[in-house]
C-alpha cells in the first residue's frame, strides 16, 4: 500500500472542515421573550413571541385583571411551542371566567434550563390579553354640510360588539359613546350617545367652528364599561357651508381737512343660490383703522345697523387719506365676513418749512437750503417735491420765482445758483396739492455790496519789453447809506497779466489801496498783453476785475 505523506493528510482534513462549515454560522442566541397578546380573530388563544437560538422548554404566563381588581390571576402553563428560525410561538387556550384586559407576565425557560429574559419597551410588543366585547362602531353626519338654515348636525350611528366566548357579533345596547368634536386642539370638546336595543345611537350638535372632525368611542371611561374594548369609529367631516356676504360703500367728499365729518352710506346683501338679497338689521363697522392704518374692529371710527333695504349710513370723522373701509363681521359661522371700500377720502396734511436759510458770496452765488416737514408725521413729504425759491427787493412785494429745488427723501432742500441783485429777500415756498397744504418760509435778508475799479490805466503805451509798465486806478465801494461810489481804501488789490492771443492770466504783483481807494504799482513788462486788477471781496463786498488795459511791447 502506497502511503500518504502527513503533510496532504493534515491538508485534506483541513478542507473537509471548510466544506463542511455551515454558511453564516453565528454565535447562539438565547432565547427571550417579545410580546404576548390575543387577537380578535383568536380571542381565546394567548400567544407569546420569542426571538433566539435555543428551544423552549416550558412557559408561564400569569394573567392579572386590570379593570376588575378585586377578582384572582390567571395562571396558564398548557402552551404548545412552534418554531420557524430564530422566532419561536408558545400558544395556549385561556377562557377567562369574566371579562377583562388582563395584563400578562411571562416566565419561560429554554431546554438547557436557562431562565429567559422578557424585553419590554423598545422592540416588545406589549404584554395582554383582552377578554372583552370586541366594538364596532358606524357614524353618520347628517347634514355633513350644514348651512344657514340648516343648522343642527344629527351625528348618528350603531354598535356592534364580537363576543369573546361565543364568537357572535351582535348591537350592542345601553352603551356609552363620547362622540370627539376635533378642531386641532389637543383638548378637543365632545358630546356622548347611548345605544337604544339595536345599538343605535343619535345625538345633535350646532358647530360652533367651521370644519370639525367628528370620531365616536367606546370605552373612553374603561371604568364605566370593563367588559368591553376601547373602539374608535372612522372620523366623519363636517364642514359648515357659510352664506356668501358682500357690500357697497361710497362717501359724500373726497377732501375734507382733518377732523371734518364725512358720511359713508352703502349696502349689505347675502347670496341665495344665485340671488343676492338684503340684510336688514346687521352691524356694519365704519373705518375700523387707526391713525397707522392698522385694522382694530373692536374700536371702528363709527357703526351702523342696516335698515329694511339692507342699506346703511353712517358720519365719521376723517382723520388722514385713505379709503374708508366698511367691514361686517359676521355673527356666526354660518355667514362669511365681508368689506368695501369708499373712493379715496383725501385729508391734506399741514407743512412747515423750517431751517431755511441764505448765504451770498462775494462771487454773486447765492446759497439756499432748509427743510419742510409734515405736521405730525416723522417721514415728511416725498422725495422730489418742488420747492420754489422765490425773490422780492422790499420783502412784501414783488414777488418772483428765481429756481425750483426738489426734496430729497427726508424733505431737505438745497441750492447754489446766481443771486439776481446784490441785495433781496428770499423765501421758499411749497404750493398746496391735493395731499399738503401749502406753506412759506421766513424771509431771509441777503447783501453784498458792490465795488468796481475806476480809471484803470497801464502805462506808457507802447513800451520796451522788460521796461517798467505803471498800472494806476481807483477801488470803489457803493456806499449803504447813499449808494454812490466811494474809494475803498486799505484794501489789497493783485495786478493781473495775459500775454497777446493766450488765456492764462497771470499774478504779477500786490499793492493795498490808499485813503482814497488809489493804487499804484510799476511792474516790468514781460511782453504784449492786457493789464488789470483782481479785487476778491471780503465778508461785505462783491469781487471785482475790470476788463483791462492792453498794452505793446517791442
Amino acid at each position: 500500500m502506497r502511503r500518504i505523506p502527513l503533510l496532504i493528510v493534515s491538508a485534506l482534513s483541513i478542507a473537509f472542515t471548510l466544506i463542511a462549515a455551515p454558511v453564516g454560522a453565528h454565535a447562539e442566541i438565547v432565547s427571550y421573550a417579545t410580546g404576548a397578546h390575543n387577537t380578535k380573530d383568536q380571542p381565546d388563544v394567548l400567544k407569546v413571541f420569542f426571538k433566539g437560538d435555543t428551544d423552549i422548554k416550558s412557559v408561564k404566563a400569569v394573567l392579572m385583571p386590570d379593570r376588575n381588581t378585586d377578582k384572582p390571576v390567571i395562571e396558564v402553563t398548557d402552551f404548545t411551542v412552534s418554531r420557524n428560525g430564530i422566532d419561536s410561538v408558545a400558544s395556549a387556550t385561556v377562557r377567562p371566567g369574566f371579562m377583562d384586559i388582563f395584563q400578562v407576565s411571562i416566565e419561560a425557560y429554554d431546554t438547557k434550563d436557562n431562565k429567559l429574559d422578557v424585553a419590554t419597551g423598545w422592540g416588545s410588543t406589549g404584554y395582554r390579553f383582552d377578554w372583552v366585547i370586541w366594538p364596532a362602531i358606524e357614524l353618520a353626519a347628517d347634514p355633513a354640510a350644514p348651512d344657514r338654515d340648516h343648522r343642527t348636525v344629527t351625528l348618528s350611528g350603531r354598535v356592534t360588539g364580537l363576543w369573546p366566548t361565543t364568537g357572535e357579533t351582535t348591537p350592542l345596547p345601553a352603551r356609552q359613546l363620547t362622540i370627539l368634536l376635533m378642531q386641532g386642539e389637543s383638548s378637543s370638546p365632545r358630546v356622548t350617545a347611548t345605544t337604544g336595543e339595536d345599538g343605535r345611537f343619535s345625538t345633535t350638535i350646532q358647530p360652533d367652528r367651521r370644519n370639525l372632525r367628528v370620531m365616536a368611542t367606546t370605552n373612553w371611561d374603561a371604568v364605566n364599561e370593563p367588559d368591553l374594548a376601547l373602539a374608535f369609529s372612522d372620523t366623519v367631516n363636517v364642514n359648515v357651508r357659510p352664506t356668501r356676504t358682500r357690500m357697497s360703500a361710497t362717501v359724500d367728499k373726497t377732501r375734507v381737512p382733518a377732523a371734518a365729518t364725512v358720511t359713508v352710506t352703502g349696502t349689505l346683501e347675502r347670496q341665495t343660490g344665485d340671488v343676492w338679497e338684503s340684510m336688514a338689521g346687521q352691524k356694519v363697522l365704519v373705518d375700523a383703522y387707526d391713525s397707522d392704518g392698522d385694522r382694530v374692529p373692536d374700536k371702528a371710527n363709527g357703526e351702523a345697523t342696516t335698515d329694511a333695504t339692507g342699506r346703511f349710513s353712517a358720519t365719521v370723522q376723517a382723520r388722514y387719506t385713505h379709503e374708508i373701509e366698511v367691514l361686517y363681521k359676521a355673527p356666526d359661522i354660518f355667514y362669511e365676513n365681508s368689506s368695501a371700500k369708499t373712493s379715496r377720502l383725501t385729508v391734506p396734511r399741514e407743512t412747515k418749512i423750517s431751517s431755511f436759510s441764505t448765504s451770498l458770496n462775494q462771487y454773486a452765488e447765492l446759497s439756499v437750503k432748509g427743510k419742510i416737514d409734515v405736521v405730525g408725521d416723522t417721514w415728511g413729504v416725498r422725495s422730489g417735491t418742488p420747492i420754489l425759491i422765490e425773490y422780492s427787493g422790499n420783502g412784501r412785494t414783488g414777488w418772483r420765482l428765481i429756481k425750483t429745488l426738489k426734496t430729497s427723501g427726508f424733505g431737505d432742500f438745497s441750492g447754489t445758483f446766481w443771486a439776481p441783485a446784490a441785495a433781496g429777500y428770499y423765501r421758499a415756498r411749497y404750493v398746496e396739492t391735493n395731499d399738503y397744504y401749502a406753506s412759506v418760509s421766513p424771509v431771509k435778508y441777503a447783501r453784498r455790496y458792490e465795488t468796481r475799479v475806476a480809471g484803470l490805466n497801464a502805462s506808457p503805451e507802447p513800451v520796451r519789453k522788460g521796461r517798467p509798465v505803471t498800472v494806476t486806478g481807483t477801488l470803489q465801494h457803493r456806499n449803504s447809506s447813499t449808494s454812490s461810489w466811494t474809494g475803498f481804501r486799505g484794501q489789497k488789490v493783485s495786478v493781473i497779466f495775459r500775454f497777446y492771443g493766450k488765456k492764462t492770466w497771470y499774478l504779477m504783483a500786490s499793492t493795498t489801496t490808499d485813503s482814497r481807494g488809489r493804487f499804484t504799482r510799476r511792474i516790468n513788462a514781460p511782453g504784449s498783453g492786457t493789464w488789470t486788477i483782481a479785487y476778491y471781496g471780503d465778508k461785505y463786498h462783491f469781487s471785482t476785475s475790470p476788463n483791462g488795459d492792453y498794452v505793446s511791447a517791442r
